[in-house]
């Protein structure tokens, strides 16, 4: 089979889809972002952007626009502005891989308030633990509760018991307070995954 576009044979089309979205606390404006406040998609290599399509933004008010450039491998989207968990989704069909499609965008003076991800790959999708099938936001109330109960062990354990956890040669109040320490890290690391799953959700708007 061949597929040709415009008297060209293609060897390979793909149909990329994104989810770009706010992921700060703050309204995300154009005047934040460099290059005229643009979102850009990039193409690599040989390939060429064949079609676009702006499937949807979180509301009318965003006034988010594609413009595809003369070069056939550059998408620009325009907006007005972006409220948190606000954003557009976007299909492109080119030729070529799909990693060859990458994503530009630099924010002026804030880290992170800009997030993109590909559908092929959805930040919320469901995990496998322990046969079960579980979703990320359940995943992290699980790895908090761990913490929670881990934190109540530990402060049930006498100091001079701590060397089941702690086999080291120092004094008993060293090791009692490495013991009391340790619950508090592991707090820190669940709550850690709880947000950055429940950060990585995909905006109901979007989906």
């Amino acid at each position: 089979m061949k597929i040709i576009f415009d008297d060209i044979v293609l060897r390979r089309v793909t149909l990329s889809q994104f989810i770009v979205w706010n992921i700060g606390r703050d309204r995300l404006i154009p005047n934040d972002i460099a290059d005229d406040g643009s979102l850009i998609f990039k193409l690599e290599g040989d390939g060429r952007i064949l079609n676009y399509e702006l499937i949807r933004s979180s509301r009318p008010e965003n006034k988010a626009s594609l413009n595809l450039q003369e070069d056939a491998k550059t998408l620009v989207a325009k907006f007005d502005f972006f409220a948190p968990k606000e954003g557009v989704k976007i299909e492109i069909l080119h030729s070529g891989e799909g990693e060859s499609l990458k994503f530009h965008c630099t924010i002026r003076d804030r880290v992170g308030a800009l997030t993109v991800a590909p559908l092929y790959e959805p930040p919320n999708k469901h995990m496998k633990f322990f046969g079960f099938m579980i979703s990320p936001r359940t995943m992290g109330w699980i790895c908090v509760a761990l913490g929670g109960f881990a934190l109540v062990f530990m402060f049930m354990i006498p100091a001079d018991r701590a060397d089941f956890f702690y086999p080291l040669k120092v004094s008993p109040e060293i090791r009692d307070v490495l013991r009391r320490a340790m619950p508090g890290g592991f707090i820190l690391y669940c709550a850690g995954v709880l947000f950055w799953l429940t950060r990585r959700r995909f905006p109901k708007s979007l989906v």
